[in-house]
Formats: structure tokens, sequence, C-alpha cells
């Protein structure tokens, strides 16, 4: 089988992650991948990015800044997207109509309809999505899916989660709305919904959810409350998912 042909889009701090697994798989000798570009608006952050590939494949990625040249010249199959969440749609539905599948960071989309217009592109160039979400794939998570599936511990009948925390260090574009859309309500709460899936093995019927803002200041020290901006993402949710 040829490797696919990855491009990255959106080189900042998750696209290292990623790349740093790629690393790994190449490694174990899994080489059913090239990454052949990586695209940025932040050209240094490309170049860091495909230096980072050269290191452990060998040749170097093309660095791009614009989307359009990279998917016009360079011979992409596959594109991870690793943009601010509203970017996704944007930089998501131009690929999959230049025929190209996709991966994409959580969440899909930084709003429901965002998210439809992704999978009905997806529907319409026959391509493949698919989400980067890596709860369910951790070996707890699969361990519990597998005594679930096997009848080890019963039906469940409910899912409980209880995320609190107190992050009130500065977190850059995820502490704001148009950028991030809803804090770690969402960077977070896609992560569990998606286990609700997994392991409820059911989709849900209705929702009953609302959110707020309690803390409307991050600071650079937290703990001295210095250097504070103002912040409007939500920082609490409650839910009930039936």
């Amino acid at each position: 089988m040829e490797p696919v042909k990855l491009a990255f889009v959106g080189c900042g701090g998750i696209a290292g992650a990623h790349v740093r697994a790629l690393e790994e798989l190449w490694e174990n000798d899994v080489k059913v991948f090239e990454v052949v570009a990586a695209c940025d608006v932040v050209e240094e952050n490309a170049e860091k990015l495909a230096e980072g590939v050269e290191a452990f494949q060998g040749n170097k990625p093309a660095v791009y800044t614009d989307l359009e040249k990279m998917l016009n010249k360079a011979e992409v199959e596959a594109v991870d997207i690793c943009t601010l969440h509203s970017e996704h749609h944007t930089v998501a539905v131009p690929c999959l109509e230049a025929g190209v599948d996709v991966l994409i960071e959580k969440p899909l989309g930084i709003t429901m309809r965002a998210g439809k217009i992704i999978m009905d592109a997806a529907v319409q160039a026959k391509r493949v999505l698919a989400v980067a979400e890596n709860y369910r794939r951790s070996p707890q998570e699969r361990a519990k899916n597998w005594a679930i599936r096997q009848g080890r511990i019963g039906k469940p009948r409910t899912f409980y989660w209880q995320d609190v925390g107190e992050g009130l260090g500065k977190w850059g574009w995820r502490n704001f709305k148009l950028d991030a859309g809803a804090g770690w309500v969402l960077d977070g709460g896609v992560h569990f919904a998606d286990l609700f899936r997994y392991h409820l093995g059911t989709q849900a019927q209705q929702v009953f959810a609302v959110t707020r803002q309690y803390e409307p200041y991050r600071y650079d020290e937290p703990e001295k409350r210095e250097g504070a901006w103002r912040v409007d993402v939500e920082d609490a949710a409650l839910a009930l998912v039936n």
C-alpha cells in the first residue's frame, strides 16, 4: 500500500502532539503516511513543524501560508486540521471539496451549524471525515467499554461526569467566544459527550443544559491575581442528557 500523502493545516501546539505521535508510529515501522505539506498563516509555525517532521521522516514537507495554494500545488490526499475552533469549517470544507480526506481536531465545529456544514460537505464529496477524539482510545476507556459489552458490570443506566478546576491562567484564543466557542465547556465537554455515546452505545434523545460564566477574568499570575484580561467564554455548565 502506498503511504497516504498527509498535510497539516494549523501548526500550533496540538499539531506538535500529532507530529510526536506520527514519529512514534514511524519509529515502530508503521510508515503508512508521508507528511508532504505544512500550512499555517504564521510561516514560522509551519516551518517549525516541517523541520520536526524532517527529523524523523528524512524529507521535509513543503511549507505554505495559504490553504488554496497548498491544495493546488501539493499532492495531498489527507489533511490533519489543527486550527482554532472558529476556523474548522472554513478549512475542512475546501479540503473536502478538493477531494481530500479530513481528520479534524475536536470539537468538529465551533457551532452545531458549522459542524453540520462540514458533515454535509463530506457526504457530498464522498470523502472520509474523522474527529481526532482521543479519550475513547485510551486503555482505561477501552477496558471499561469491553467490560460493559461483555456484561461484566451490568447494564449501564446512568453516566455521571464531574470536572472541576480553577484554571484562572490565560489560555490564549480559548478564552474568547468568537475563536473558541465555549471555553472548557466545549473543549473538555466534547470528550465526555463522546464517552457517553461510546459506553452507553446510543444517541442522545433529549438534552437540557445551562451554562454561565463565574469568573470573567484570567491572569498572568493567577495566585496573585495579576495581569488580568477580560474573557467572554462560559466556564461552567450543567447538563442532563437522556
